[in-house]
């Protein structure tokens, strides 16, 4: 390590030693620290690759998952502290927060709340570290992503499978018309901590050998990809080199920042020197290197010729919709010539879409085909379109509604939807028998895999 680097580093420590004495940082080794919490822990590691890089990461105890991660080069102190206090508001909300964060549901949330009530009495007489609290159905797909489960009432049972579908990483259980009638709290506490024990996590599998038969085997490369959630943005990257799948990992972003993608690409490239080339797919209008974000004030910024010039590698970039696009077709073109893709975040009224038509994808006017955001504005609603998009019913009827457009100007044979709160093709296409005659109506399939469709479709479009 430089003089210079040793310098920041210890300048950096004791920054946080004097500004948050609230916070006992404990000295692993010389660069590795740790900050010990009731319900979880912070690291603070440092990395001497090409520059300095800092690694700050908070892990909850309850399930051992990774709850803030993030990696930047410690080349401004300022932005360093600002980090870090980010990742401390984090971890105070995290030690505040129950150990599991149960929400109940009904029609209208109101025999639920006495439920509730009763059920935090209870807990408390058993000193169990449960929280619980209830809503409305209309209500629980919004307010349900803040909790660890959920519980259905009895009145609306029918749609247990909907919400488990929907809420699909979540552990999702029914109430018991009997546990619930007679307001059984400690039967009900009961069967939640068996449902808790019993509850396995499940990884996802992503297939990567598509990615790698785009390209030469020997190539070294990384691809990153920012997914829109609406409530905040994940940015993905995967590193690919010698034929296989060398290294992947994800940060959480409750704003989308291109200083944060920087600091990501930075220290995978400090750790990955043999990287050539560097694909990336993004939330935007995207144009020769361009990116045009206006929610977050970005106009016209060359992403990509700023990227090249400090890395000193080459970088493509291109609308994640594109991407999902491209990628979907690329991994079903046996059977998928003609499609139109739509991707909606989860509690979003607007999302974007992009087509297929014999085998190529319609990127428009500088890209900028896909948004379907104007939609909205002359399309009519049973209620305003944030307010449906809501519940999965709201979402089917500003999904069928939206497809209206794209189902007369491509035809498409078939459209795929990737939208968290659709999981039931069949949902959508009998909206579409109440709006269209059954033979304009195209085949309706359901995605769940947007970041490896996105990966795909950008490494395929940076060729």
């Amino acid at each position: 390590m430089t003089k210079e680097a040793l310098q920041l580093k210890n300048d950096f420590l004791d920054w946080i030693r004097i500004q948050h004495t609230n916070i006992e940082l404990t000295k692993k080794d010389e660069d590795h620290y740790r900050i010990e919490r009731a319900g979880a822990y912070a690291e603070v590691n440092f990395y001497d690759l090409e520059e300095l890089v800092v690694e700050l990461k908070i892990t909850q105890r309850q399930d051992d998952e990774v709850r803030f991660f993030l990696h930047f080069e410690l080349n401004d102190p300022a932005y360093a502290r600002s980090l870090f206090d980010e990742m401390a508001e984090s971890l105070f909300e995290l030690e505040n927060r129950k150990a599991v964060r149960i929400l109940l549901c009904c029609t209208a949330g109101m025999t639920t709340t006495y439920f509730a009530q009763k059920l935090n009495e209870a807990a408390a007489f058993l000193r169990l570290d449960y929280s619980f609290e209830a809503v409305a159905y209309t209500n629980v797909f919004e307010e349900g992503l803040n909790y660890d489960v959920i519980l259905v009432s009895p009145q609306i049972g029918y749609l247990f499978e909907k919400i488990r579908d929907v809420m699909a990483d979540k552990l999702v259980i029914a109430i018991p018309a009997k546990t619930f009638g007679s307001y059984d709290a400690a039967g009900m506490i009961e069967l939640l901590r068996q449902s808790l024990s019993e509850q396995e996590k499940g990884t996802d599998a992503d297939n990567m050998d598509a990615v790698l038969d785009l390209i030469d085997k020997k190539s070294s490369f990384m691809c990153v990809t920012i997914l829109n959630k609406r409530a905040r943005y994940e940015i993905h990257y995967h590193v690919f080199g010698d034929g296989s799948h060398l290294d992947s990992g994800f940060v959480r972003k409750n704003k989308y920042r291109l200083s944060d993608i920087d600091d990501m690409i930075s220290t995978v490239l400090s750790k990955y020197r043999q990287i050539q080339k560097v694909f990336i797919s993004t939330p935007g209008d995207v144009f020769d290197g361009k990116l045009t974000f206006k929610t977050f004030g970005i106009v016209d910024v060359d992403v990509v010729a700023y990227l090249k010039e400090k890395h000193g590698v080459e970088f493509t970039m291109c609308n994640d919709v594109h991407a999902m696009t491209q990628g979907y077709y690329l991994s079903h073109k046996e059977d998928l010539s003609d499609f139109v893709l739509i991707y909606t975040a989860r509690n979003s009224s607007v999302g974007g879409a992009a087509s297929v038509v014999n085998g190529h994808l319609l990127r428009g006017n500088h890209d900028r085909a896909g948004s379907i955001y104007p939609m909205n504005r002359i399309l009519y609603f049973s209620e305003n379109p944030s307010y449906l998009s809501k519940t999965p019913e709201g979402q089917v009827e500003i999904c069928a509604k939206q497809l209206l457009f794209l189902i007369a100007v491509v035809a498409p044979q078939d459209v795929v939807i990737c939208n968290p709160m659709i999981t039931n093709a069949n949902d959508v296409t009998e909206y579409l028998r109440t709006l269209v005659d059954e033979e304009v109506i195209p085949n309706i399939r359901i995605s769940t895999h947007p970041i490896e469709y996105m990966i795909i479709g950008a490494v395929s479009l940076g060729l």
